[in-house]
């Protein structure tokens, strides 16, 4: 399914003679799906994962969360197609460069069949504070917290905002920690960090798969909340790199072996 004009606005022309033919090709390789696993794109070499990497995961968060099929791996290629172009959209509307005009997308949600105006504020009051971590994912750019702020009806006064980013974010690092600022605003709600949660990890390389078939690998993650070396399980890159939000987790794959991230 490749397509040129995509493949330009996805990874840009070539830039003169500065870069070889076969280089610039092996980067802009298109999107290609593999056989073995209906929502997986392959990679054939090193290079365009920079592209490839950001748009599995967007279309993979869609598929998981967007698809009403209980089994949601069960995909027809009408369904990839529709997922895929959902996909590459989400991204490419946040991806704007920043002098250019804003716009406004207008829809309606699925399941509103009438014009009507929806809030965050909305919620019921024992889940006010939760909607951000839904949005954010257990960060909140620091730029963005008098929204945050201001959709959960807290005092979003630009001299208070500042107080607050300087509280919560005392290194100056531009993020504020979702833990912080649920103990800031919310002390009195309990925390809605699960203790287990599925993963999925994926490698586009033929290679760095199992029998050379690009799949999905599925596992378990387990979040301890203090070290306990009697279920200590893997030490792979995998591991680590998830460390850096959950210190204390561990992942059980359901594979014989851990997948790789060569």
């Amino acid at each position: 399914m490749y397509n040129i004009e995509l493949s330009e606005l996805v990874w840009g022309r070539r830039p003169g003679n500065e870069l070889g033919d076969t280089i610039f090709r092996r980067w802009t390789q298109g999107f290609v799906f593999s056989q073995s696993e209906a929502t997986s794109l392959e990679q054939f070499e090193g290079g365009p994962c920079a592209v490839i990497a950001p748009v599995q995961a967007f279309l993979l968060k869609n598929v998981v969360f967007g698809n009403e099929k209980q089994n949601w791996r069960e995909c027809t290629e009408e369904e990839r197609k529709n997922f895929f172009c959902l996909t590459l959209c989400e991204i490419l509307e946040t991806a704007r460069l920043k002098h250019s005009s804003p716009f406004c997308l207008v829809t309606l949600p699925r399941d509103r069949k009438q014009e009507g105006h929806a809030s965050i504020s909305d919620q019921p009051e024992s889940s006010q504070g939760s909607e951000e971590e839904q949005l954010y994912n257990g960060f909140i750019p620091d730029t963005l917290l008098e929204d945050v702020m201001r959709a959960l009806d807290l005092v979003s006064d630009p001299e208070y905002v500042n107080i607050m980013k300087n509280k919560l974010d005392p290194e100056g690092l531009g993020i504020i920690l979702l833990g912080k600022f649920r103990q800031e605003f919310f002390p009195e709600q309990e925390s809605t960090i699960q203790d287990s949660f599925p993963v999925y990890h994926h490698n586009g390389l033929k290679q760095s798969n199992h029998n050379e078939k690009v799949m999905y690998v599925e596992g378990t993650a387990v979040i301890m909340g203090f070290e306990d070396p009697m279920v200590r399980t893997d030490d792979t890159p995998v591991k680590r790199c998830l460390q850096t939000k959950w210190p204390y987790i561990e992942l059980m794959w359901n594979t014989d072996r851990s997948p790789s991230l060569n």
